[in-house]
């Protein structure tokens, strides 16, 4: 009876009629840097629901966050080799791998958010797109495939000892910033005095005065616990986040064209569940950190900021590469 099960079992999966729906499972892995309630960890779960309802579990995904697996470099590099499947990173971050991205973390692209979606979500966001996807894809290498844009968020000023209206107040601040030339470039033309530190180390870096402060969005100021140490928050709101959500290109081209269809619609359900999510504990935190202290301050002078800082948006867009698409976007901010 026994040996007769066997058989039957075995001439069953010869046919491709038993473990039909775990033989192309392709169990991926996911990285970012934040904590189970943070909105890119909800975006993920997202993403992995759909891929997992609607391929029967032929696609799932595992999500390994609060930085297990490194750092976001780390991240980059992984999915560049295939090691990693997918990863939201900042634009910083990615920028050694894709120059280009390095023009999106430049202040002051942004009229406001409206504008960021609509570009985001539009032809210019497939065209960002469509020039990463091609710049990473060196040596038979496929790069790094965009599935999304995350983030979404205005960034301000976090500071120790006082809060800031006008740049002659803000003159000489000593700010954390994250590892891109441009970025400090920026930041000492405003007349900062921009530190590159590890995300990991700010927190003790603005507690003993290594730095009067940082710049960082509100959800995530508040879940790192920030305003601990930097109870005073200028409303510069002098960068709108652009994340992308990355897949590598080892692994999109695994996939068959259906299944590469119900990942990008994955996607846009995760990054629609990620922003709703972000923009809800961006209002949260700002109450919560208000109800511990932390000041508010409206800064005056953020058209002074972007005039100073037009001439560098437009030198490193024609560096990288991306005139035309700074241009769609300036007419974009116009509508």
């Amino acid at each position: 009876m026994r040996r007769g099960f066997v058989l039957v079992v075995a001439m069953l999966a010869i046919l491709g009629l038993v473990g039909a729906a775990h033989a192309g499972t392709l169990k991926m892995k996911g990285a970012h840097y934040f904590n189970d309630d943070h909105a890119w960890n909800k975006g993920f779960l997202k993403f992995r629901d759909v891929i997992r309802a609607r391929t029967n579990g032929a696609l799932d995904l595992e999500i390994y966050n609060r930085g297990v697996l490194g750092s976001e470099k780390d991240y980059i590099q992984n999915m560049m080799q295939g090691a990693l499947d997918v990863s939201t990173v900042s634009t910083a971050s990615a920028g050694g791998f894709a120059k280009e991205l390095t023009f999106l973390d430049l202040m002051f692209i942004w009229k406001d958010y409206q504008h960021w979606e609509r570009a985001m979500d539009g032809e210019i966001g497939r065209r960002i797109a469509d020039v990463i996807e091609k710049g990473t894809a060196k040596g038979g290498n496929p790069g790094l495939k965009i599935l999304g844009y995350m983030g979404g968020s205005p960034r301000h000023i976090i500071s120790r000892k006082a809060g800031y209206t006008t740049l002659a107040e803000l003159a000489g601040f000593k700010i954390r910033v994250q590892d891109s030339p441009t970025q400090i470039e920026m930041w000492k033309l405003l007349g900062t005095i921009p530190a590159v530190i590890p995300y990991q180390e700010t927190y003790n870096a603005i507690q003993t005065g290594v730095v009067d402060g940082m710049e960082n969005e509100m959800s995530t100021s508040f879940d790192m616990k920030f305003y601990e140490v930097g109870p005073y928050i200028s409303r510069t709101a002098h960068i709108i986040t652009v994340r992308p959500f990355f897949m590598s290109g080892q692994t999109w081209q695994k996939l068959t064209p259906e299944q590469q269809k119900i990942v990008m619609e994955a996607a846009k359900e995760g990054v629609a569940v990620q922003r709703a999510t972000e923009q809800k504990q961006n209002a949260e935190a700002e109450e919560a950190m208000k109800k511990v202290g932390t000041k508010f301050f409206d800064f005056k002078e953020k058209q002074k900021m972007m005039d100073m800082t037009q001439a560098i948006r437009q030198r490193v867009a024609k560096e990288v590469g991306v005139d035309d698409i700074f241009q769609m976007i300036e007419r974009e901010g116009k509508r």
